[in-house]
C-alpha cells in the first residue's frame, strides 16, 4: 500500500527541523510574508492536510511568521527550490532535489493536496521504472539518449498537461542528473532532449537574444533561434517562448515604419499562437499584436500612459459632442505629466480627411465646414521611451 495513503497524525516541521532530516522526502509549504494574501488560510489548510495524510514524507512549512532573523535564514542555506508565487507547495525528494512545485496556492487547492500528492508519487514511480528501463538498454547514441529523454516524459510532460492552469513549474534539478546522460548520448542535443528538460527561457532572452540585439548581431539571434526551433522534442510551450524570442529580434531592428519588418514581427506572433492557440502565452502574443499593429482608441478627451506607443501610432478620438457646426477649432494637447510626442492632426469622417493640420508639436488649427455627428480627431502619437505622459485634449472654436 502506498505510503500516501496511510492515515496518520503527522507533525509539521519547521523548514530548519525538515531540513536536518536527510534522506527523507518532504512537502515544504513556502508561505512567503505573512502578510500575503492567504496567508494564514494556507497555514490552516496544510496543517490540516498534514493532519490527515502522513504522505511519503515530513511535511514543513517555511514560514516567515516565524520571524527569523536574516543570520538566522542565511544560516539554513539555500531554500529547496526559487520560489517565485507564494504560497507555494513544493515536493523535494530525498536526495535534496525539487521533484514538483505548485506557485500561487490558494486555500482551496490545499484541500486536495492528498490528490495531487498522489498524483505527483504515481508520476515519479512511473518516471523512475522508465529511466530503470531505459538504463538497461545495450543500445548507446541517439536510440539511448531518446529513451532516457521518452522516459524523463513520464514525469514533465504529465505535469505540465495535469497543472499549467495551476501555474505549476516542473522542477527542472531533478532532471541534471538525467540531462547529463543524455548530452553523453546526444553531445549535439540532435534530439533536443536536453534543451528541453534545461530550458530556461530568461537566461536565452536576458542572456543571448537581448545582447545580440544591443549588439545589432541580428543574424546570430536568428540562427540561434532556427537551431532551437529545430529541436523536435520541445514541447509546445518552449516553442512559444522561442517565437517570442523572434518577434524581440525582429522588433529590435523595426524602426517604427518599416512595413516589411512589422510584417515579420507579426509572423513570429501568429507562430506563437499557432503553437497552442488556448495558452497563456497565446494570449500574450495576442495582446502583443494588437499593441504594435492596432491604433489606440480613446474614450474621452484624455490621454493616459496606457495609450502611448514607442512608436508613431494613430489615436482616434470621438469628438462630435465638441465640434457641432462649421468652423476653425483650436486643438490642444496639454501633458499633466511625462512627454508624449503628437503630429499631423486631422479632423475625419470615416475615411474622409475633413481637415488636417501635418505639423508636430501640441497645439493645432483644423477648418471644418458642416461637421457630421461621427466626426473624430486622429492624431499620430508616440511615448516619450521613459517616462509615458498622459494629459487632457481641449478642443475650442476660435
Amino acid at each position: 500500500m502506498s505510503a500516501l495513503s496511510v492515515l496518520m497524525a503527522v507533525a509539521v516541521l519547521s523548514y530548519a527541523e525538515a531540513i536536518e532530516k536527510p534522506g527523507k522526502d518532504t512537502f515544504f509549504l513556502m508561505t512567503g510574508s505573512d502578510w500575503l494574501r492567504n496567508h494564514e488560510e494556507c497555514v490552516k489548510e496544510f496543517k490540516f492536510a498534514a493532519q490527515k495524510y502522513s504522505g511519503v514524507a515530513s511535511w514543513a512549512i517555511y514560514d516567515r511568521k516565524d520571524r527569523m532573523s536574516k543570520e538566522e535564514v542565511n544560516a539554513l542555506g539555500k531554500l529547496p527550490c526559487e520560489v517565485y508565487g507564494y504560497p507555494a507547495v513544493v515536493y523535494r525528494t530525498a536526495d535534496g532535489q525539487p521533484f514538483m512545485q505548485l506557485e500561487n496556492v490558494t486555500p482551496k487547492m490545499l484541500n486536495t493536496i492528498d490528490v495531487m500528492m498522489k498524483e505527483w508519487e504515481q508520476i515519479r514511480i512511473r518516471r523512475d521504472e522508465a529511466l530503470k528501463k531505459a538504463r538497461a538498454m545495450s543500445a548507446e547514441g541517439l536510440t539511448k539518449a531518446a529513451a532516457l529523454g521518452s522516459a524523463l516524459s513520464e514525469w514533465m510532460d504529465r505535469i505540465i498537461n495535469a497543472y499549467s492552469e495551476r501555474a505549476i513549474t516542473a522542477y527542472y534539478g531533478a532532471c541534471r542528473p538525467v540531462v547529463e546522460e543524455i548530452k553523453r548520448c546526444d553531445p549535439e542535443d540532435d534530439l533536443g532532449y536536453a534543451l528541453k528538460y534545461s530550458f530556461n527561457y530568461f537566461d536565452l532572452m536576458d542572456g543571448r537574444i537581448l545582447k545580440n540585439v544591443a549588439a545589432e548581431e541580428f543574424d546570430d539571434n536568428e540562427e540561434l533561434i532556427d537551431d532551437l526551433l529545430a529541436k523536435k522534442a520541445l514541447l509546445p510551450y518552449q516553442r512559444q517562448f522561442i517565437r517570442l524570442m523572434a518577434f524581440r529580434n525582429q522588433l529590435g531592428q523595426w524602426d517604427g515604419e518599416d512595413r516589411k519588418v512589422h510584417a515579420r514581427m507579426m509572423k513570429a506572433l501568429d507562430q506563437c499562437i499557432a503553437e497552442n492557440p488556448q495558452s497563456p502565452l497565446a494570449n500574450t502574443a495576442r495582446t502583443t499584436k494588437r499593441y504594435y499593429s492596432e491604433p489606440v482608441q480613446l474614450d474621452g478627451l484624455r490621454w493616459l500612459k496606457c495609450h502611448n506607443r514607442p512608436y508613431w501610432a494613430k489615436a482616434f478620438v470621438p469628438v462630435g459632442d465638441k465640434v457641432k457646426k462649421s468652423g476653425t477649432y483650436r486643438v490642444t494637447f496639454s501633458p499633466l505629466a511625462g512627454g508624449t510626442s503628437f503630429r499631423n492632426c486631422t479632423f475625419m469622417s470615416g475615411d474622409r480627411v475633413l481637415a488636417s493640420d501635418d505639423s508636430s508639436g501640441n497645439s493645432y488649427s483644423l477648418t471644418v465646414q458642416d461637421p457630421p455627428a461621427n466626426i473624430r480627431l486622429v492624431v499620430e502619437l508616440k511615448g516619450s521611451g521613459w517616462f509615458d505622459g498622459h494629459g487632457d485634449i481641449e478642443i475650442e472654436a476660435d
